[in-house]
């Protein structure tokens, strides 16, 4: 099968299973699922879905699956093409260029030789970071780099190396306005999800915020299946320090720096606020003297504590997780390399609720009570730990919303954002008030219950 052929993918929107024809050359398997074996026994299957925000409120869930389905590390049935470049990956068809807002979002459901079969939803920052409608990237030219077209007003500098001579993952991309600014812009730093093996940073959900007075940096960092734990905190302190050691060149005020992330993203973006400046992890791609600390962070149902996710998952009645814990393709024994707990210093280190402390930074936190990848008590606890502290925080609870979904769409909470970035970075006079629960509850998720 060629790849301009034409496929069919099952869409569910609401329930409803609608069947949408497609003619992307990234999309060359005749069904919605593939089978593979990759040389370490794995095979995959992977489940690709669209989602319109209208619908379902989502946001972009991962452009990519990740590195680990390279044809020089993947074996794939005949007729799928895996993707070719680090910033390849998921594209939109042509049939829906009308849409506001498109999810491409990815489960991968893992079965390894003992027959152990679990699934993670690759989610970076799902439902509540949409995708731009005029952001696309159109098939790659003769230099092989893919063109990128942008909103008006918008200019990007693409694939920076925060660490010099690093890997290939240690890249960013920065959105600036195309007019230099008349003052340094307050930063905002994406970091994307994915379960800490997958997701892209590219296509950037928060480019409408160069709009508002912002600039913003979307980060990539290297995944657990090609560097355990703390590597991916380690990338992330390194692109903050680079940027900032760059303030100068790209006009960024490197005494404003916000944070945001969702699922594995969210991890990271905690991380990064309550562990900047601690000097908790050995320091890479130089810059030593350059602060990691940032002024503030949005952490979408991020994992708070390795060390209580299992029994909370357990202890859970709303909701079933979709994994076993300790297993082959569980993303939290997989981050760190060990079963949980099984290595005391290993679980603390990688828990942002270890790093709490009086000088940690305003955190907004947004968590759905039905979340069956990451459980809601572990925002419940991080924010109990922060006030604790006596650190400013804000837990948005969305009753009945998994791990994403329409809820984290709705203009409350898209404002409760912004007041909140606005409030920290650019000294807006706005009150950061809660959306009432009421107005964002939505249906719990009927087939993840217990």
């Amino acid at each position: 099968m060629s790849g301009s052929a034409v496929n069919t993918l099952d869409v569910r929107f609401d329930g409803a299973k609608r069947d949408y024809r497609q003619a992307s050359h990234r999309f060359v398997s005749p069904r919605p699922s593939w089978d593979g074996e990759a040389a370490s026994s794995w095979n995959f299957r992977g489940v690709f879905s669209l989602m319109e925000q209208e619908d379902l409120g989502v946001g972009f869930c991962g452009e990519h699956v990740g590195r680990s389905f390279r044809r020089s590390e993947t074996r794939l049935s005949p007729g799928f093409t895996p993707f070719r470049q680090p910033t390849a990956g998921l594209t939109v068809p042509a049939e829906f260029g009308d849409l506001k807002t498109v999810c491409a979002g990815v489960i991968l459901i893992m079965r390894c030789s003992t027959l152990w079969v679990v699934s993670l939803i690759i989610a970076g920052s799902a439902g509540v970071l949409a995708v731009d409608e005029s952001v696309k990237k159109p098939a790659a030219g003769k230099s092989g780099a893919a063109a990128v077209s942008l909103p008006a007003g918008v200019r990007m500098e693409r694939d920076l190396a925060y660490v010099p001579e690093g890997d290939e993952a240690q890249r960013l991309d920065l959105y600036l306005p195309e007019s230099v600014p008349e003052r340094p812009l307050p930063l905002i730093v994406h970091i994307h999800g994915g379960g800490w093996i997958g997701g892209s940073k590219f296509p950037c959900p928060l480019l409408h915020l160069v709009g508002r007075g912002y600039a913003v940096a979307s980060i990539e960092y290297r995944f657990s299946q090609k560097a355990k734990f703390p590597a991916q905190i380690q990338d992330c302190q390194a692109a903050l320090r680079w940027l900032r050691a760059h303030s100068d060149e790209y006009h960024l005020n490197p005494d404003k720096v916000g944070v945001v992330g969702g699922s594995a993203g969210g991890h990271l973006s905690a991380l990064v606020g309550m562990a900047g400046g601690k000097q908790a992890f050995p320091k890479i791609g130089g810059h030593d003297d350059v602060s990691d600390r940032v002024t503030c962070v949005c952490n979408i149902y991020g994992p708070a504590n390795f060390a209580t996710v299992m029994q909370q998952a357990e202890d859970d009645a709303n909701i079933r997780n979709v994994f076993p814990f300790n297993m082959p393709g569980d993303p939290y024994s997989g981050l760190i390399g060990v079963s949980l707990n099984s290595d005391r210093d290993k679980t603390n280190a990688v828990s942002p609720v270890h790093y709490a402390s009086r000088d940690n930074p305003p955190m907004l936190i947004l968590h759905g009570t039905h979340d069956a990848l990451v459980p809601y008590a572990q925002s419940v606890e991080l924010a109990k730990v922060l006030k604790a502290q006596g650190v400013e925080v804000w837990l948005q609870t969305l009753p009945g919303s998994g791990h994403g979904g329409a809820a984290f769409g709705k203009p409350g909470i898209t404002k409760l954002m912004q007041d909140f970035f606005d409030h920290h970075l650019q000294g807006a006079d706005v009150k950061i008030a809660l959306v009432p629960e009421s107005d964002v509850a939505v249906p719990p998720p009927a087939d993840a219950k217990k």
